[in-house]
């Protein structure tokens, strides 16, 4: 691979990563982190996904910033104020748990962490259910 697709490939991941959780917090709230308003739910909303991103998928502020449209230093402003909102806005709290509790069960089942596949967790999920009732029954065999 040539250095430019492996920029493009890397591009696309990253697209990839930042569309899976705006759709997580679209799912669990209701609210698109990229639109462009100032009104205080769609700011908390952004400071979730900044966090996310910025902590779980190691992204660097200008790459998540630019995604939402806004500058490195919003970013920098939303990760220094997220302690201070997750303390008083339960409901957003609330919303950040639950992305990243879906992420780590995602990450046991499947073994690495979501990139925003489309996957059938179901057999995942019954995979492993066979694999520890086969081992339960090599148990007690013995």
């Amino acid at each position: 691979m040539t250095k430019e697709q492996l920029k493009e490939e890397r591009q696309k991941r990253r697209e990839i990563d930042l569309n899976y959780i705006r759709d997580r917090i679209l799912f669990y709230i209701g609210l698109d982190v990229k639109e462009n308003t100032r009104e205080r739910d769609y700011v908390y909303a952004r400071m979730v996904f900044c966090k996310i991103m910025r902590d779980e998928y190691k992204m660097t502020f200008n790459v998540i910033g630019k995604y939402l449209g806004r500058s490195h230093c919003t970013m920098v402003h939303y990760m220094r104020n997220f302690d201070t909102i997750k303390k008083y806005e339960y409901s957003f709290n609330k919303v950040y748990q639950y992305i990243l509790l879906e992420m780590e069960s995602e990450q046991i089942f499947i073994g690495k962490k979501p990139r925003g596949e489309k996957r059938d967790i179901d057999k995942d999920i019954l995979k492993v259910r066979d694999a520890i009732q086969d081992a339960v029954e090599a148990l007690q065999i013995n």
